[in-house]
């Protein structure tokens, strides 16, 4: 049932969200199997399922030999839906959603989006009476916390940032003073760059606003 419910969970579903939901479904599955010898690696896995497995059934190229074999493994060795209602069961699937491929702890945006996936999924076992209940219900799990730094070679620096305001100037056709696309654009980057202005914030801004000299005397450094 759990390979199959992305394809009939959400049949409508837009194709970003169903790749949202394959991307999620595929860290799972792996971690809810039964210890049975000879399984592929995590990475032929994850391949198998969201290039094949987890695609709904009229786009469902078919798969190579490799990719066929991990496929019937994985059938093979996964859990019964029965089995998914007992917690010790579902707190290795938690845990798999919190790391990387690579080993290293995933984003919480990325737990929490993977999270709500499987939890629809085990809802609709529920809705099919597959499931008594949701056990992510009686599971007390926390994602491992995670410091995230934002590396200063991908920070705009002030030089670079004024570089980018000029080259905003020249977007679309330049109109009379400051009537131009460019122009606006230019305006608009400037204060949210300078000022940490939201975009709404920005486009509210009237010429009467004390904010605009500060503004301008910031873009001239």
């Amino acid at each position: 049932m759990t390979i199959n419910a992305i394809t009939t969970a959400e049949p409508h579903a837009a194709s970003k969200s169903r790749d949202s939901m394959s991307d999620a479904l595929s860290t799972v599955l792996p971690a809810l199997t039964k210890e049975t010898p000879g399984g592929p690696d995590a990475n032929t896995l994850r391949r198998a399922l969201r290039k094949y497995a987890l695609l709904p059934e009229g786009k469902r190229p078919t798969a190579p030999p490799d990719m066929a074999e991990a496929i019937r493994w994985l059938e093979s060795a996964s859990l019964d839906i029965q089995d998914l209602s007992e917690t010790k069961v579902i707190r290795p699937a938690l845990d798999a959603l919190a790391l990387c491929l690579d080993g290293t702890k995933a984003g919480a945006n990325t737990v929490k989006r993977k999270r709500a996936v499987l939890h629809n999924v085990l809802e609709y076992a529920v809705e099919l009476e597959e499931l008594p209940s949701n056990p992510l219900h009686r599971v007390k799990w926390s994602p491992p916390k995670t410091t995230e730094t934002v590396a200063p070679r991908v920070v705009v620096n002030p030089r670079r940032a004024r570089e980018l305001l000029v080259a905003a100037t020249y977007g679309g056709k330049r109109g009379r003073g400051a009537r131009g696309r460019g122009q606006h654009l230019m305006a608009l980057f400037a204060c949210m760059y300078f000022a940490a202005l939201r975009p709404a914030e920005a486009v509210s801004l009237r010429k009467e606003s004390r904010l605009r000299a500060v503004l301008e005397g910031l873009a001239l450094r």
